[in-house]
This record gives C-alpha cells, sequence and structure tokens, in this order.
C-alpha cells in the first residue's frame, strides 16, 4: 500500500516538473506585450515655414514685325537658270575588261579648253589583253585559211564527179543517138554489100569457068594449061562459095545477136549514166559534208571579223585611256548635274567601273531659262523670238533667244524655254530669272 502511494506521488512530481517551462514562457510573453506599448510623445518646438524666393520679372520684347513677301502677280514669267551645255565625260572603254584605275585628275573648277586632258587612266592588264588578241586573232585566221582550203578542194572535187557524170550521160546518149540514126543502118548494109559481092563475085568466076570450058574444048596442044587453069579457077570457085555460106551465117549473127546486144548495150550506157547522175545529185543533197563545211568557214569568217574588231575596239580603248574636254568650259569632277564644284568624291588611285562619269564639263556663260506662258500668249511666241531675262541678284537684265516651246498645254499654260547668255557677268545655274517677251 505505501509502495503505490508513494508510486502516485512520483507520478505527481514529475508532471509538475514539466509544466514549469510552460509557466516561464507565458511569463515572458506579458512582459513583451507591455514593452510594445508606444510612449507618450513628449511637445516639441513650433515648425518654421519654407521661404519663397521671388524672381525677377523679365519684360518680353515686342515681337519685330515681319518684312513684307513680294507677291508674285499674275502676269509673272520667273524659271530657275539652268546650265544650257553640259557634257558628262566617261570612262568609254568597248574591249577592254580588266581593272582600271585613275591615273591623274584635273582640278574641280579648273577652266579647259577643248582638248585639254581631264583624267588620265591606267589600264594594268591593257598590254596582255592586246597580245592575247592579237594571237586569237592569229590563230583565227589560220583556222579560216585551212577551212577554206579544205572547202575548196571539196567544192572542186564535188563539182568534178558531177561534171563527169554529166559528161558521161551525154556521150552515152550521144552515141545511141548515133547508133540508132547512122551506125546501126550502116553497119548492117556494109554486111550486107559484102555478101553481095562475095555473090557477085562467084556469079563472075561461074562465067569466067564456063567461058574457060569452051575456050579450051577440042584443043588438045594445051591439054596441060588446059588443066592447071581450069582445076584453080574451079578451086577458087569452090573457096568463094565457101565463103559466101559462111558470110550469110556472119550475117544472120550479126542481125539476130550483134545489132540487138549493140542496141541494149548503147540503151544500158545511157541508164548506168543517168543512175550514176542521178546518185551523185541524190547524195549531194543528203551528204552535208559541204554544207557543214560552208557553215564551218562562214562561223569562221564572223570569227575572224570579231577578233578584228576586238583588236580595233582594244587599240582604240588605248586612246580612250586620256579623257579629253570635249569643248571650252568648266571642268568638274563626276557628273555635271547637281554637281557643286567644290569638291571631289574620285581621287588618283581609285578604282574606276567601266562607262562610269569620271569628270564633266559645262559652259558657264550659256543658260536657260523655262517659264509657264499662258496659253494665249504662248501661241505668239516662236522659236527663235527675243525675249529679256532679268536676273536680280544681280539687278541684271540680259538679252534671250526662244529656244523652244512645249507641244503641249499644262493648266492652260505652255512651257517656253528661252536661252541667255551671260556677258561679263559671272551667273549661276539656280538663280532666279524673270523672263518678258516684247510686246508685238
Amino acid at each position: 500500500m505505501e509502495r503505490l502511494i508513494r508510486l502516485v506521488f512520483l507520478s505527481f512530481g514529475m508532471a509538475a516538473l514539466l509544466m514549469l517551462p510552460c509557466a516561464c514562457a507565458n511569463g515572458a510573453n506579458k512582459n513583451s506585450g507591455a514593452a510594445d506599448k508606444p510612449a507618450a510623445e513628449k511637445p516639441g518646438p513650433e515648425e518654421t515655414p519654407p521661404v519663397v524666393e521671388e524672381k525677377p520679372v523679365v519684360k518680353k520684347k515686342p515681337a519685330e514685325k515681319a518684312k513684307p513677301v513680294e507677291k508674285k502677280k499674275p502676269g509673272d514669267l520667273s524659271g530657275i537658270l539652268a546650265l544650257a551645255t553640259t557634257c558628262d565625260v566617261k570612262a568609254e572603254l568597248k574591249a577592254y575588261s580588266g581593272k582600271l584605275l585613275l591615273k591623274s585628275l584635273i582640278e574641280p573648277g579648273t577652266p579647259v579648253k577643248k582638248g585639254d586632258v581631264l583624267a588620265l587612266l591606267e589600264a594594268p592588264d591593257m598590254d596582255d589583253t592586246l597580245k592575247e588578241a592579237g594571237n586569237s586573232l592569229e590563230s583565227i585566221e589560220q583556222s579560216y585559211a585551212s577551212l577554206k582550203a579544205e572547202n575548196e578542194r571539196a567544192a572542186k572535187s564535188d563539182k568534178l564527179k558531177l561534171d563527169r557524170a554529166k559528161h558521161s550521160l551525154k556521150t552515152t546518149e550521144d552515141n545511141l543517138d548515133k547508133w540508132n540514126k547512122e551506125e546501126r543502118v550502116d553497119k548492117i548494109r556494109s554486111a550486107e554489100m559484102n555478101i553481095e559481092r562475095l555473090r557477085h563475085s562467084i556469079e563472075d568466076q561461074k562465067d569466067e569457068l564456063a567461058q574457060l570450058d569452051k575456050l579450051y574444048e577440042g584443043n588438045e596442044l594445051a591439054k596441060e594449061s588446059q588443066d592447071i587453069v581450069l582445076k584453080r579457077a574451079r578451086r577458087n570457085l569452090k573457096r568463094s562459095e565457101e565463103s559466101l555460106v559462111l558470110r550469110e551465117r556472119s550475117h544472120k549473127r550479126f542481125l539476130d545477136y550483134d545489132i540487138p546486144k549493140t542496141d541494149k548495150d548503147k540503151a544500158y550506157a545511157v541508164d548506168s549514166a543517168m543512175q550514176t547522175l542521178q546518185k551523185i545529185l541524190d547524195d549531194r543533197k543528203e551528204d552535208k559534208t559541204l554544207v557543214t563545211l560552208k557553215i564551218r568557214l562562214n562561223r569562221t569568217a564572223v570569227s575572224v571579223r570579231k577578233a578584228k574588231e576586238k583588236l580595233d575596239d582594244l587599240q582604240k580603248d588605248m586612246d580612250n585611256l586620256t579623257l579629253k574636254a570635249p569643248f571650252d568650259g568648266i571642268a568638274v569632277v563626276g557628273k555635271v548635274a547637281g554637281n557643286p564644284g567644290t569638291s571631289a568624291k574620285l581621287k588618283v588611285g581609285d578604282k574606276i567601273a567601266k562607262g562610269s562619269v569620271v569628270a564633266g564639263v559645262f559652259d558657264p556663260a550659256l543658260f536657260t531659262v523655262t517659264v509657264q506662258v499662258p496659253a494665249k500668249k504662248a501661241v505668239t511666241i516662236n522659236k527663235g523670238a527675243k525675249a529679256q531675262v532679268k536676273v536680280a541678284a544681280f539687278d541684271l537684265t540680259l538679252p534671250g533667244t526662244v529656244k523652244a516651246r512645249a507641244l503641249t498645254a499644262k493648266a492652260d499654260k505652255v512651257a517656253v524655254v528661252i536661252e541667255v547668255r551671260g556677258k561679263e557677268q559671272i551667273l549661276f545655274p539656280g538663280l532666279s530669272g524673270k523672263v518678258t517677251f516684247p510686246e508685238e
């Protein structure tokens, strides 16, 4: 029992020990809550308001009155002076395509005379290009000469073959014609005459033998000579009769075989010659050798011409490396249009493009002014008419001449171009000019 009581007290003691930290923690929280309360604010000194500085008042000057702009009257004819004579000088090289450099260049604004040098161009590859063009021309000319000789030989051989065939045909036709008209009849008649001659000879021999028989009949004194003469006459007669038989057989063969064979041979010769000629003509149509040779020859001739032109153009390009002034005037670097003439974009050593403008020249004394003239007035103004151009910048009035009149109107006005030449006074493009036309 006592043991049980001890265990109970021991359990309560352990429980009390475990609860002690919780109580400490709660106490700490209470203290911290008191500390978080704000303290009462103490009264401080009074704040001073900010001081604003006063800026001095600046009095504005009264605005200046704008100068009155002179209004353009409805009848005024005004225009802008433009250069009348200009020329852009280009690097015009026709055949040379190699590198092109600027070797020397005139200063902008320099007065020049016609033919003065404006710029010099350098073509580093020109010598090699000329040499190559010369070698190419020589090679092409040799090829042309060889092809020409070959073409002439082929044409001559072809013509000879054709002429032979034509000659053969004509010969065989002539032979056939002669055979049919003369030779055939003559040969037959000649053979017939030989037979007739032999027959007549036999008849003569028979008559002679009969006469000999009568002559020697009853004559015993000439018995021996009689036998010899008669015997010889009979032998000759017999040979003649045998010859006649052979000749008649031969004549029959001549008529039955030789004459028809000759007829056929002559006709065949004509047909053969005709076929040979026709074959040559057909072969010429199908055989493209001559045509091909002629085409090659013509193409090579064109190549020779082009090679010569290229060589000539290269030699002209050599001269065109020097750019010269086309007329008297003022030189500029680059294009004349829009060029202020105070600086140069190009410099010595620059690479120049083929066909590009290197320099330009203009006539500083000749100008044009284009004005819009009412159509009613324009019909009275013709090319060559006189005019007055007043240049306000110099208070200068110069005589002018109508150079052109437009063919169409715009807004009831027609453009008229007046050409004016400055005297001693220097004019500038871009100045305004007032144009008047004398009343007729």
